[in-house]
């Protein structure tokens, strides 16, 4: 255990006025505001008045035995602040400071080099700050904190210009905590100085704590400045930073708390300004293509948006977004976060098993059921969250995320890869800002046009999956769908192109948006939403009627399940004409011909379930009306009337097309009702052809080698869809003749 004793020289008052001449600085003009005696140790001060450029001042542990000596037990740091000066209220972080070949050994401004074994310890022991002529002689004590000492340990300052409760700061006059940081005001005083007393109340402004681990996650060290006024943005005169008028109390300086909340004209920086911290409210948003230096950090709450893509800012980005204790998708809106870090600020729920924590990435190569893609990072996890790349999180309470870093400054490209189990890849928006999913005017700002196939083609389907925590299910998104804008720190999933790609999001892409699920809705066109309900679940797929689609598939505008679920309980479509099997959440198609658009309805769900089906609708024809037909049973019901649905018992496991189809028509369609443009061919595997949207009835079906030669002959009964069984055939083009009640139909299909 190590014992403190302070200096006592009279001898101090010739180096005080010394220090006034050639040093600059005085006692007081820097304070402590948080240590870490555990891990690597770390510690952090405050500037209480400027500090000059290239000054050096020295922070030592070593003890006094003589008035004006040091031991030489112990060890010192020299830090050299720098070229420019150090405005007042400015956080400096010293890192990892126990020993110099650390990694991350250093201070977050100037330089820091280290002399003898400095090493800080929780239990009695101190670091002193002063100014001299060399590490072993003193000209001007600055500041100084105790940690974990005793009432009879305070020692004698006499000499040294050091106050307790001011300049010299004693943490806990017993305990020996591991860590402690400053949790008092930054931005109440009215001048610098008077921040001492706050500072020196370690009793109700101090947290403190003890870990039984590495401290390096111990506490959190704010580079929160402090500040001597405040004022916030009105926009009352227009949208202009530098405009007094603009603010409730002057334009801000390096001195200044600012606040911005959501107002109708948003603030722009377009010139060199300067503040001492930002925080945007929910919803508020700034725009900066000049340059802004921010001595502190800029906070962000849900909603709010930076945009700084033809500008510059400096300082630390904090952006917290409300969640709550579902799981969300999410991605960095800051560069440099850590995992280390975004677990010590975050109240994480357990990731399932062992040291796992709830955050994790998607991997497409799984193999294992029990992991279905999710690797969880655990207590031990280091590295940067990589900017672009999506992570599923959870909370153990409903709260705040919080994200640290720096502003984002370049076009990010998320590489996407095309998995040996699935395609699908989880990115995420890497800005403080909106960009947009879907639609836009300028289309080189639409990160599906951008990346899809009408850009650089890097997705097999032009299409998002958004998680929605709410109901626990994927929401489709394409060109089709309402205008959405995809929010700060949101994760999403899309499919990547065979042998993989690079998902691209660009700077100017980023806008300010109202609110952090922006959708424009869409009135003008003929829109269906059919669901299903089993009592406890709903599923919902959508049918678009527009301009310049067709009955196949129209990428962009038809969009697949989401695919990295199994999806045990949903409803969706096929294809009217040209049918490869998939599953559509969304399906457009052209808005003329409906009778003749015969559209399959897939369900799946186990037996001996109640399924209830309805309809939301809006801008039906003149005279058309919406039935489903039940092809088991011979029925159709009317859903476009008020509060109508249908319900049924299934009698057998439903994983597929072949019962349901909707029809949009006049009256009740006759039974006898076909039209063989709604056949298709397609092989499911190596030994299956399927054909569906058959008529109820009887059929038989022939296949041809391409020279004529009959492989295949075979006569059934079908409600719908059929699955032939087809000996090992090479691949090639066959003919296939199917014959049903209504006629005869010819087509060739490619077999690989």
């Amino acid at each position: 255990m190590k014992r403190e004793h302070f200096l006592r020289a009279v001898l101090l008052c010739f180096f005080v006025t010394c220090n006034s001449v050639i040093y600059g600085q005085s006692t007081g003009d820097i304070a402590f505001t948080a240590f870490n005696a555990d891990g690597d140790k770390d510690f952090a001060i405050v500037t209480l008045a400027d500090i000059s450029a290239n000054s050096t001042i020295y922070f030592t542990d070593r003890e006094s035995i003589e008035p004006g000596d040091f031991n030489t037990g112990e060890g010192t740091l020299v830090w050299t602040t720098g070229a420019s000066i150090i405005n007042a209220g400015t956080i400096i972080v010293f890192t990892d400071i126990d020993n110099d070949s650390n990694l991350n050994f250093g201070a977050s401004i100037g330089s820091l080099s280290r002399i003898g074994s400095f090493n800080i310890g929780a239990s009695k022991d101190a670091i002193f700050a002063y100014t001299g002529t060399d590490t072993d002689t003193v000209t001007t004590f600055i500041t100084a904190i105790q940690i974990g000492n005793s009432a009879a340990e305070t020692g004698d300052l006499t000499g040294t210009g050091l106050t307790t409760g001011t300049t010299h700061i004693i943490i806990d006059l017993v305990a020996s905590p591991d860590g402690g940081h400053y949790k008092g005001s930054r931005s109440s005083q009215s001048t610098y100085a008077n921040y001492l007393t706050l500072l020196g109340d370690a009793a109700n402004n101090w947290t403190t704590t003890s870990s039984t681990g590495d401290g390096e996650t111990l506490l959190s060290i704010s580079k929160e400045a402090f500040t001597n006024a405040a004022t916030t943005w009105t926009g009352s005169t227009s949208t202009t930073w530098n405009l007094a008028e603009n603010w409730t109390n002057g334009i801000p300086t390096t001195n200044t708390n600012v606040t911005i909340p959501n107002t109708t004209n948003k603030p722009v920086i377009s010139a060199s300004m300067t503040a001492g911290n930002i925080t945007l409210n929910s919803d508020a948003a700034l725009t900066i293509t000049g340059a802004l230096t921010n001595k502190g950090i800029s906070t962000l709450h849900s909603g709010a948006s930076l945009i700084s893509s033809t500008g510059t800012i400096t300082g630390t980005i904090v952006y917290r977004r409300a969640l709550s204790t579902n799981w969300h998708l999410i991605a960095s809106p800051v560069t440099g976060e850590t995992i280390e870090n975004y677990n010590a600020k975050n109240t994480l729920a357990t990731g399932g098993t062992g040291s796992n924590i709830a955050i994790a990435t998607y991997n497409n190569n799984w193999t294992s059921p029990a992991t279905s893609g999710w690797v969880y990072k655990t207590t031990a996890s280091t590295g940067t969250l990589t900017s672009g790349e999506g992570y599923a999180t959870k909370r153990s309470t409903a709260g705040d995320i919080t994200f640290m870093g720096t502003m984002p400054t370049t076009d990010i490209n998320s590489p996407i890869t095309d998995g040996a189990t699935n395609e699908f890849n989880l990115i995420g928006n890497p800005y403080p800002s909106y960009i947009p999913a879907n639609s836009l005017a300028d289309a080189s700002a639409n990160i599906l046009k951008t990346n899809g196939s009408t850009g650089t083609n890097q997705l097999s389907e032009d299409t998002i999956w958004f998680w929605d925590e709410s109901t626990s299910s994927y929401i489709t998104v394409n060109l089709a769908t309402s205008a959405r804008f995809i929010a700060p720190a949101q994760g999403f999933f899309v499919s990547s192109k065979a042998g993989g790609g690079t998902f691209s999001f660009t700077e100017a892409m980023q806008s300010h948006q109202a609110t952090d699920l922006f959708n424009k809705t869409t009135t003008d066109r003929f829109e269906i939403n059919l669901s299903i309900s089993d009592g406890t679940n709903s599923k919902t797929t959508a049918i678009y009627y527009m301009t310049g689609t067709t009955t196949a598939f129209d990428n962009g505008y038809d969009s697949s399940l989401f695919g990295g679920i199994s999806n045990s309980f949903a409803i969706y479509t096929q294809t009217v004409t040209n049918n490869q099997g998939n599953s559509l959440a969304i399906q457009s198609l052209p808005d003329s011909n409906y009778q003749q658009m015969i559209i399959p309805i897939g369900i799946n769900t186990a037996s001996e379930k109640e399924i209830t089906f309805s309809m939301d609708a809006i801008n039906i024809p003149t005279g058309m009306k919406v039935f489903l037909e039940n092809r088991e049973y011979h029925t159709y019901t009317r859903l476009d009337t008020a509060n109508s649905t249908y319900k049924t018992i299934t009698t057998t496991d439903l994983n597929g097309i072949g019962q349901f189809y909707l029809h949009v028509a006049p009256e009740i369609p006759h039974t006898g009702t076909f039209n063989f443009n709604n056949v298709s061919m397609y092989k499911t595997n190596n030994s299956t052809l399927r054909i569906t949207g058959l008529q109820p009835g009887s059929a038989s079906i022939q296949l041809f080698a391409i020279l004529g030669k009959q492989l295949i002959r075979q006569s059934f009964t079908s409600n719908g869809v059929k699955d032939i069984s087809l000996p090992q055939l090479p691949a090639g083009i066959y003919i296939v003749q199917l014959q049903t009640a209504a006629g005869v139909l010819r087509k060739k299909i490619s077999l690989h």
